[in-house]
């Protein structure tokens, strides 16, 4: 036994040949693998916010990112447990991370309602994750870091700069275009006369905030905020120690450029999240003096984000608390309210990830504004859709992440542990430099990236003529206005912080404070599931997470968080294997589903448009076995079934209508407007072939549509129409007393009854000789017997 214990001893230490080999391997690694990792992140980084976010959930736009992002992942954790030295990256913020990840996977597959606004939500947050372990695991040179934060301050400006034109050129533009002929803008649009759809576009269109990259105007403050932050923050730390005016104007300059775009788009939780940050600045940006301690505005802030998350659950907040408040403060309050019931039905794992919007409107209050995506709040978010554990595990994360800074040194200076030596090995300072390249490549990939995967989702880059409606659509393309913008903006910022880059230093307080900004400006606005918006946070986080160089000093002083090397290399393989099966379950149930099945369905639009009735039908099947989760193929072959029958209204061609309408149904069971529409189908039959069963069956889905959103008035309106035409008067007149209650209780007037009409196909009992529809009010009045207030008539679509 003696001898077999020694024999293990020696085994364990490396023969020479043994350790050359590892040293090979850490050089092939150091000097080809982890410049090419850095350089992919960076791109897809970079391409991020130049793609409009905002369709990530609904249509799976962001799929070829997703599978991306975990791939390098994979890339990334199997180097570094095999193929560097310098494995020692994990610290249990970073399990916290993984397991906020593995939480939503979970919740979406325990959601019960729209599967494919799951899988899509549930990989963004497994993007996120990547994003985290990547550049917590690759970015560990200071020299790296600060080439990356240029190259993002200059797609900063680059935006800004897109945003400008957009405000002085475009937008201007489209509204002259829109006064010339609203109706065409109208009718590209599906505005329909009576729909207050009709009322939001015209807003939009006369709005004069610039949106450039992104479809929102607080999207595009909130992707600008931490990027605002960051180099005010570091030049106020440059500045104290010397005065190199080139670096410090082009940081002043950059931060000037940002806050202007910030004003244009009158985004006040922005503001009031970059002043704030501004005064954090001025406190914990100094090099010395009086400082603040931090735990006591990091204490209070906690105790009111959890008196708040109280509040909401215990449905302690109402219009009342805050009565005095702008408008759009009371706004979110209504919104928390009911993201409160929703906490209530599912506080173990939430609605699903991207089914907040089809499960907020059953808890909507009558006088709240509109049917949102989100609750404005990310807490509240991940709380309602992943469920409490979730909201604990990135309460958790925060913590510890704050308790991690606070024993970090000043300033983000880690530097690899490089091998170094002769036999022709690259010195440390030359594997700086390719990893310091790879960025600055990285950063023009994202912009050809962009160009390209805007055309494979749908949604290219706005060229230079794209703001011209009426130009020939021979024409060319035009060149992508972020392209030029970037340009310019890449060619200053590198030009005037080349010298910060190669020997400056960044304040980890900056890069905290930035986080911070953001992180504030999500708690009451939307867009925490938006990578355009939110993958900055990620960024940064690793960033404000990085190692100092380990020396015996800081090892002692810290050994709860010194983590040997071997433990990293388990961990690292662990966490490879888990974004394997993270890889395998986003490609099966997302990337392939959503691609091909979008395929299809312009494969049948097209057949459709072509009149090849039984090509467009095998085509629509396609895509439903293609894609099992998609509501929109269902939704389309119950509409072109429904357009079969109306052609040639035989029971035949019903039974396979009334199939595809029970299989979307079943896509999105608490979606209220998929039952609405299959009310509007049904009373669209029965009216064709004047049959009360249909009509019958139009009631029964309406009813569902209220089951799922009860607070809608127009809902109810429509629902005492159809009853009053069955002959269920009593009924009848108790739906339209309910819609006329809510109607009162809707302060906006664009959602007011009288603003709107019903879906009222002919033969309808409303019409005037005129082709005229009465409102939906005056419909209501009258089935309440009610004297209806003259209102004029709609005309009918």
């Amino acid at each position: 036994m003696k001898r077999r214990r020694g024999q293990h001893a020696e085994e364990n230490h490396p023969t020479a040949e043994s350790a050359a080999a590892a040293e090979r391997l850490d050089a092939i690694f150091m000097s080809y693998l982890r410049p090419a990792i850095l350089a992919i992140a960076t791109a897809l980084l970079v391409s991020t916010p130049l793609i409009a976010s905002e369709s990530v959930i609904s249509e799976g736009a962001f799929a070829t990112w997703h599978v991306m992002w975990l791939a390098v992942a994979v890339i990334s954790l199997v180097g570094s447990a095999f193929f560097t030295s310098n494995a020692q990256r994990w610290s249990w913020a970073d399990l916290l991370v993984i397991l906020l990840v593995g939480w939503h996977v979970v919740s979406a597959a325990m959601c019960d309602g729209n599967m494919r606004n799951a899988w899509n939500a549930t990989w963004q947050w497994g993007a996120y994750g990547a994003i985290a372990i990547i550049f917590r695991q690759q970015l560990t040179s200071a020299l790296e870091t600060r080439a990356l934060v240029v190259v993002l301050l200059a797609l900063a400006v680059g935006v800004s700069l897109h945003a400008y034109y957009d405000y002085g050129v475009l937008k201007p533009q489209l509204r002259a275009q829109f006064e010339k002929d609203p109706e065409k803008f109208y009718k590209q649009m599906g505005a329909d006369p009576g729909s207050p759809t009709r009322a939001h576009l015209e807003n939009r269109i006369k709005s004069v905030e610039p949106t450039a990259e992104f479809a929102l105007t607080n999207s595009l403050a909130g992707y600008l905020l931490p990027w605002l932050i960051l180099p005010l923050g570091i030049a106020f730390w440059t500045v104290q120690k010397e005065t190199n005016w080139k670096v410090i104007g082009t940081f002043l300059g950059i931060a000037l450029l940002i806050f202007g775009v910030l004003l244009l788009t009158k985004s006040r939780t922005a503001v009031l999240a970059a002043a704030g940050g501004c005064v954090l600045l001025l406190l914990y940006g100094r090099r010395s003096g009086w400082r603040l301690d931090w735990r006591w505005p990091a204490g209070i802030a906690a105790a009111a984000v959890v008196l708040g998350l109280i509040a909401v659950a215990a449905k302690g907040l109402d219009a009342e608390v805050l009565s005095e408040s702008p408008k759009s403060l009371l706004y979110r309050i209504e919104y928390w309210r009911g993201t409160a019931g929703m906490i209530a039905d599912a506080p173990l794992f939430g609605v699903g990830p991207g089914n907040f919007k089809e499960r907020y409107v059953n808890h909507k209050l009558p006088e709240a504004s509109e049917s949102i995506t989100d609750p404005h709040n990310f807490l509240l978010e991940i709380w309602s859709t992943a469920g409490t554990p979730a909201l604990l595990l990135l309460i958790g994360l925060m913590v510890v992440t704050a308790w991690q800074v606070s024993r970090r040194s000043a300033v983000v200076s880690g530097e690899l542990a490089l091998p170094t030596g002769s036999d022709g090995k690259i010195s440390a300072a030359e594997e700086l430099k390719i990893g310091h390249f790879a960025i600055y490549a990285g950063s023009v990939l994202g912009l050809l990236l962009a160009g390209i995967l805007g055309f494979v989702v749908m949604d290219p880059l706005e060229t230079t003529r794209s703001g011209v409606l009426e130009s020939s659509p021979e024409a060319a393309l035009g060149i992508p206005l972020i392209w030029l913008s970037a340009f310019v903006s890449f060619i200053v910022c590198f030009v005037g912080l080349q010298e910060w880059v190669n020997r400056g230093e960044l304040p980890r307080a900056a890069v905290v404070i930035a986080l911070i900004a953001l992180l504030v400006n999500l708690l009451a606005a939307g867009a925490a599931i938006f990578p355009g918006v939110t993958s900055a946070a990620w960024l940064l986080w690793a960033i404000a997470l990085q190692r100092d160089e380990p020396t015996e000093k800081t090892l002692a002083a810290e050994p709860a968080t010194a983590w040997k090397p071997e433990w990293t290399k388990y961990l690292s393989v662990a966490a490879g294997m888990l974004f394997v099966a993270a890889l395998i379950g986003c490609y099966y149930t997302e990337y392939q589903p959503v691609l091909q099945g979008q395929m299809k369905i312009l494969e049948a639009i097209s057949a459709r448009d072509q009149q090849h009735v039984s090509e467009a039908a095998t085509r629509l099947d396609e895509a439903i076995a293609a894609d099992p989760w998609s509501p929109m193929s269902r939704r389309l072959l119950a509409d072109f079934r429904l357009r079969q029958w109306l052609g040639q209204p035989r029971p035949k061609a019903w039974g396979p209508f009334i199939d595809a309408m029970e299989l979307y149904e079943k896509s999105s069971p608490h979606h209220f407007s998929q039952h609405e529409e299959r009310g509007q189908w049904l009373l669209l039959a029965g009216r064709k072939i004047k049959d009360p069963e249909k009509l019958k069956l139009a009631a029964e889905a309406y009813q569902k549509a209220i089951d799922c959103y009860p607070n809608s008035s127009m809902l109810h309106a429509q629902l005492a129409s159809i009853l009053a035409e069955i002959g269920d008067k009593d009924h009848a007149r108790s739906e339209a007393d309910e819609a006329a209650r809510l109607d009162a209780l809707c302060p906006h007037s664009e959602l007011k009854l009288e603003k709107r009409v019903l879906f009222d196909p002919p033969p309808s009992p409303h019409q005037t000789t005129d082709g005229k529809l009465p409102s939906a009010a005056t419909v209501v009045a009258e089935l309440r017997g009610k004297t209806p207030v003259p209102q004029p008539p709609v005309p009918s679509s």
